[in-house]
């Protein structure tokens, strides 16, 4: 992805996807929490940024956008009871050291703006790569054709045109150099499926090289390989 390439085709497509605050009931089906697995960024120049990419496009974004700056790696779904085999998990993940991301231009999808995640060493694509065997969610079988790894600024609250919006995605100042951050974890997240902009739960994490694992809630999903809701084994 990039921003001449992201802004080329949102500019193209004419207007934004509304977001529709509501409770969905048809798709959650009473199930509290929809699951991700993502990369968790604790970086003040990411955040400053997407805090500033906020403000100057908020007269177009829902308000009150609560989630924690991420790059997601697949979806997971409705996951069931003991339906998670984390040792099966911890094998997947160990095979891939600690690598290094940064984040790159402003560009925007239909439905949110965002930045661009560089990724030189496709890591990104290996962890979707190595967690699809074990994940049983179909949507985690989707092609890495439309993959496209990001951080999410917040959502479009209405049918827009995207002229106005893409000149000011094109005026945000370059992100600063120090946005390089390193993974050394990704994270098993949860949000409540009755808003579409609430903060993330962070569930479980996985040590990149070594595979070990730590619950942290949500304990009832997981198999083989936990101790209680605090932590798991390291996997043999």
């Amino acid at each position: 992805m990039t921003e001449a390439g992201t802004l080329e085709a949102f500019r193209a497509s004419g207007h934004t996807l509304g977001n529709v605050e509501g409770d969905f009931i048809e798709w959650h089906r009473g199930r509290p929490f929809y699951y991700c697995w993502m990369v968790m960024v604790d970086s003040s120049a990411w955040n400053s940024a997407a805090r500033e990419a906020a403000l100057r496009l908020r007269r177009w974004l829902l308000s009150g956008y609560a989630r924690q700056s991420h790059v997601t790696i697949l979806p997971g779904g409705f996951p069931r009871r003991g339906s998670l085999d984390m040792s099966a998990i911890s094998a997947c993940v160990r095979r891939i050291l600690p690598f290094r991301i940064s984040l790159g231009p402003l560009g925007s999808f239909t439905s949110s703006p965002c930045f661009e995640v560089v990724d030189p060493d496709a890591m990104l694509g290996r962890l979707r790569s190595a967690l699809r065997p074990v994940l049983r969610d179909p949507l985690a079988q989707v092609s890495d054709a439309s993959y496209l790894p990001h951080l999410t600024v917040g959502l479009y609250r209405d049918c827009f045109s995207t002229g106005g919006i893409a000149a000011a995605i094109e005026s945000f100042p370059p992100v600063s150099v120090e946005s390089v951050i390193q993974v050394d974890w990704i994270s098993l997240c949860a949000y409540d499926t009755s808003s579409i902009k609430g903060p993330l739960t962070e569930v479980a994490r996985v040590e990149l090289g070594s595979g070990r694992t730590n619950v942290l809630g949500h304990a009832e999903l997981f198999r083989n390989g936990c101790d209680d809701r605090t932590g798991c084994r390291r996997s043999p």
